[in-house]
């Protein structure tokens, strides 16, 4: 057994690392939010009263169409308008519904679950990998690598994930539907 890393276990280890970080990013992308469009028409994703229904209470980010960012609590949105409570200012405020670019709720716990699926998963395929690695350089017993780096792995990315799905939370963003005038 020689200490020099050939040529071909290079190749390997790129490949196997460049594999578990698209694998761990296209993970993390699938969940983070959910997207809903608000309409009046039948058909729609979700009617002004059910979004009501789940916007009471719950504190929200509203992002107007020139950018800008209020932190709200209460929204009642209709198609014209939409009023909330600006937790900065502590005012009631009404802005008309076009100027809302979308209103995006954040659900902690729902982050936490997500975020421990998508940690482990990852973790115990890095984990996977790196057992791969080793035992392809002769460097380790084959049937232990292989149970506990992915378990080791997976425990650590489940770890990691639970710390960042809670921070960062899962997203809920509403969309609203630009309903026709009429005359």
């Amino acid at each position: 057994m020689t200490n020099n890393i050939e040529e071909g276990d290079l190749r390997t280890m790129k490949n196997t690392i460049v594999s578990c970080v698209l694998v761990g990013s296209f993970l993390f992308c699938i969940g983070c939010s959910s997207s809903y469009m608000v309409s009046s028409s039948p058909g729609a994703d979700e009617s002004f009263p059910t979004f009501n229904a789940d916007a009471k209470g719950k504190r929200a980010t509203i992002v107007l169409r020139d950018v800008r960012q209020l932190f709200a609590k209460d929204v009642i949105a209709g198609p014209d308008s939409t009023s909330f409570l600006n937790v900065t200012a502590g005012v009631r405020i009404v802005v008309p519904t076009r100027e809302i670019d979308m209103i995006v709720f954040t659900s902690s716990g729902f982050g936490i679950l997500e975020g421990a699926g998508i940690g482990i998963v990852a973790g115990g395929l890095g984990g996977l990998a790196a057992a791969a690695i080793i035992v392809g350089r002769g460097a380790g017993e084959e049937g232990l690598a292989y149970v506990f780096l992915p378990l080791f792995g997976g425990g650590g990315g489940l770890l990691l994930g639970v710390i960042i799905g809670g921070t960062l939370g899962h997203s809920y963003e509403y969309k609203f539907v630009r309903e026709p005038t009429t005359p």
